[in-house]
């Protein structure tokens, strides 16, 4: 049965594809962890393939991208089918050349190899998008407002098992940063970050901090017993005196109190803000400048709600 999108597409909730992905669990692999079956619903002009990896340390996406190209190809070519694409992009970092050159001969014209240079967040789906189609997604909006659909590369893999009938049971996590032997793990879902910890020979350092997920991205794990799930993409132990990981330890007290005291209205952080770069209305500048001297207001608060979490304003600019 169809159903309209909230881009006015029409979208196909009965097809095949879709249906097999939802039964078997399908989320982003990526982090996010959307349903896939709302992706595969909707009718886009555009496939990317996201293989950019956003954050420094990880490389399950350009590990699969070299293990599993047929496979791989054969699925993005299924989506196609089904999201009644015209074309499909894989989006990979130009300094992964292995990966580049593999897949400039497995893709069938029109589809292509989108080489990215490497900068944060080149992984982010909006500023992918800008690079790939030259296309803003509006403000609140998502990829299939502007006929694209971005799946991340474990994604893809979990989509050719769904269509198999097979659900998702394990996941790939490359445990790395201060470890002893970083590696690149296949485990169930369920599986603690302390057994992953363990399997890569436990940390080299005795003051880190773990996080699930890239540095600036991810989130600071809680308890080594705790499990992994269907979005974890890294295990990362970093070294407590990075800045950006000191930064994950203030309480909101003294950020406000720092940010009193340091804050002169550059608007470097503006200035550095993906979002702002893509032409939406985020001024981090405007946020900090009531958050250090006042209450928010309702206008700011909305402004507020498009940031992407980047980081970027508060550890680097």
């Amino acid at each position: 049965m169809a159903e309209q999108s909230r881009s006015g597409v029409f979208a196909d909730a009965d097809h095949p594809l879709v249906r097999q992905v939802k039964a078997a669990g399908v989320v982003g692999a990526g982090g996010a962890g959307f349903p896939t079956h709302v992706k595969l619903s909707a009718k886009v002009s555009s496939l990317i393939i996201n293989g950019a990896e956003c954050e420094p340390l990880i490389r399950v996406d350009q590990q699969l991208l070299l293990l599993y190209p047929d496979r791989l190809n054969a699925v993005a070519q299924a989506i196609k089918e089904c999201a009644r694409s015209k074309q499909a992009y894989l989006a990979v970092k130009s300094k992964h050349k292995t990966v580049v050159d593999l897949w400039k001969n497995c893709l069938r014209p029109p589809d292509r190899v989108f080489e990215l240079q490497d900068f944060y967040p080149a992984g982010d789906e909006q500023t992918l998008l800008a690079e790939i189609l030259g296309m803003t997604v509006p403000e609140m909006g998502i990829p299939t407002e502007i006929g694209a659909l971005v799946q991340n590369v474990e994604t893809l893999l979990n989509i050719a098992a769904a269509a198999e009938g097979h659900p998702v049971t394990h996941k790939y996590v490359t445990v790395g940063g201060a470890v002893r032997t970083p590696t690149t793990f296949r485990v169930p879902i369920g599986t603690s970050y302390r057994e992953l910890l363990d399997r890569a020979g436990g940390t080299v350092a005795s003051d880190v901090m773990l996080f699930d997920g890239g540095i600036m991205t991810g989130r600071q794990i809680a308890s080594l017993e705790d499990p992994i799930s269907k979005a974890t993409k890294a295990l990362l132990a970093v070294p407590s005196r990075l800045p950006c990981v000191e930064m994950r330890g203030l309480n909101r007290r003294t950020a406000l109190r720092r940010a009193r005291a340091a804050c002169d209205q550059c608007r470097m952080c503006t200035d550095l803000c993906p979002r702002f770069l893509l032409g939406h209305t985020l001024q981090p500048h405007l946020i900090m400048r009531q958050m250090g001297f006042g209450e928010l207001s309702e206008a700011i608060k909305d402004m507020s709600l498009l940031c992407c979490d980047c980081g970027l304003c508060e550890n680097f600019s």
